[in-house]
């Protein structure tokens, strides 16, 4: 049992320091840069930026941001079978 407790301790640890929630901050921070960057050269200078080339940005940000949302959120399956397989 105190086995047990040690190795649920560790994966709420693994998942929170490696949640999806992080990536989503990470993702969401890169957005706000990039809007606010491009989007106030757009504004500022002679519209060299479109609100199209914003939004296709965007998408491949988040196109970027998806594999590795899924690789995190898989870090817990993986320590669960390491452990699995650890008992066998």
């Amino acid at each position: 049992n105190e086995e047990h407790f040690t190795y649920q301790n560790k994966l709420l640890s693994l998942n929170s320091m490696t949640s999806h929630n992080l990536v989503n901050v990470l993702r969401n921070v890169t957005f706000v840069v990039l809007i606010w960057y491009f989007g106030g050269q757009s504004i500022s200078a002679a519209g060299i930026v479109s609100i199209g080339m914003l939004y296709a940005f965007v998408d491949y940000l988040n196109r970027l941001f998806q594999p590795v949302t899924d690789i995190v959120n898989q870090l817990a399956q993986l320590e669960q079978a390491r452990v699995a397989s650890e008992r066998v």
